[in-house]
């Protein structure tokens, strides 16, 4: 995470580059892989650059860099938004401070590239939107010429586009952000809810592609792609209507899942009970969970009976059982054998199959550790070749 340069400092530097004089930046091993993958004529590490001119478009300010290096006898022009030269001579904050994840605002910190964010407008704390903060790279036009421009992107995870780092700090969109693997103890009840559907979804769809992959070796090619979009949406009725909807279901299915979320988010601080078969008595996490359960077809309870369900439904809920039980670091079978057979009154050829699926899936898989950006364990099911 980079504490950003203040704009008075900004400024400073603005007024020098007016003078003739060139500021030196050198942009980071991550940029400059970037800039060769994009351009056919660099094929070596180019890092150090000085600023020449910054230029206004629009509304927009790019500040136009050269490299020290010479491909071919030319030097290699790139272009840096604000919030870019900005990250790149702030100040990077510790690791202890980074684990904190206590409201960042945009207009203060940049998080790290490649981090899992939920953004927190900063008038309605209740309208979130979790993203992928990253570094891109695209190609504009400044000064009749075409350059290479490094730019912060949101991509937004409930798959609905994307938008520009800057659009975040001023104006109706200002916001703050919070790591979405990282410390819970900061988050609003809201954002636990998002926080733990966003991990969820991400192990689900794990579970699903190895389950996928097993389905086409066997033949079922048609079950894998249908699993595959299973996977992609799923519980997307807790973090509000989904994008992925056709037009023609997003006006009936819209308030059906606010309700939802709101339902959700005030028995959030409740999720161990939620997840608890036995501890469903409070009568918000009842309404709640009925809620959910109405909207997704992978729980029996959405059903009159369990012997409703499609193979497509048993698939997806053993996809989400494995998802759960590696979140919460418990035996899967042992929840199976203890909780759902006798719960849901499961016949014996049902439940067979429901344990061929879940062997498929805990014999063809391993659980991988990886450190994410912000020094947090990120866990990952993923296929044993």
């Amino acid at each position: 995470m980079k504490k950003l340069l203040k704009e008075k400092k900004l400024e400073k530097i603005k007024k020098q580059i007016k003078k003739g004089k060139k500021p030196v930046i050198r942009i980071p091993e991550k940029w400059s892989c970037l800039l060769e993958q994009y351009s056919n004529s660099i094929n070596e590490p180019i890092k150090d650059f000085r600023i020449l001119s910054c230029i206004k478009k629009g509304k927009k300010e790019y500040f136009l860099c050269e490299s020290f290096k010479t491909i071919n006898g030319k030097s290699i022009k790139i272009a840096l938004t604000n919030n870019c030269l900005r990250y790149l001579w702030g100040e990077a904050t510790s690791q202890e401070f980074k684990m904190l994840n206590e409201g960042y605002a945009f207009d203060k910190y940049l998080p790290p590239e490649d981090t899992k964010i939920l953004i927190t407008k900063t008038k309605n704390q209740s309208d979130i939107t979790p993203g992928h903060f990253d570094i891109e790279l695209e190609q504009i036009e400044l000064n009749k010429k075409i350059v290479f421009l490094f730019t912060f992107r949101i991509d937004f995870l409930t798959g609905n586009g994307f938008a520009a780092s800057e659009d975040y700090q001023k104006g109706g969109r200002k916001s703050s952000w919070k790591f979405i693997y990282g410390e819970k103890d900061f988050m609003s009840s809201f954002e636990r809810l998002y926080d733990d559907t966003i991990i969820h979804k991400e192990l689900v769809m794990d579970s699903c592609e190895v389950l996928a992959l097993e389905l086409e070796k066997r033949g079922a090619e048609n079950h894998a792609r249908r699993l595959r979009e299973r996977g992609r949406v799923h519980d997307n009725s807790k973090i509000g209507y989904s994008a992925y909807l056709p037009e023609y279901e997003i006006s009936a299915k819209k308030k059906r899942f606010d309700d939802e979320l709101y339902a959700l988010s005030k028995v959030s601080y409740l999720i161990d009970t939620m997840k608890n078969v036995d501890g469903k008595s409070n009568p918000l996490v009842k309404e709640a969970t009925e809620l959910h359960w109405k909207n997704n077809a992978h729980h029996p309870e959405h059903y009159k009976s369990c012997l409703d369900m499609t193979n497509l439904d048993i698939m997806e809920m053993v996809s989400d059982w494995v998802a759960r039980a590696t979140q919460m670091e418990t035996n899967v079978i042992e929840y199976v054998n203890n909780s759902q057979k006798e719960r849901f009154h499961f016949p014996d050829w049902m439940f067979q199959q429901i344990m061929y699926y879940l062997n498929l899936i805990l014999d063809n898989s391993k659980v991988v550790e990886r450190q994410g950006t912000n020094g947090v364990i990120i866990k990952h099911i993923v296929p044993l070749n």
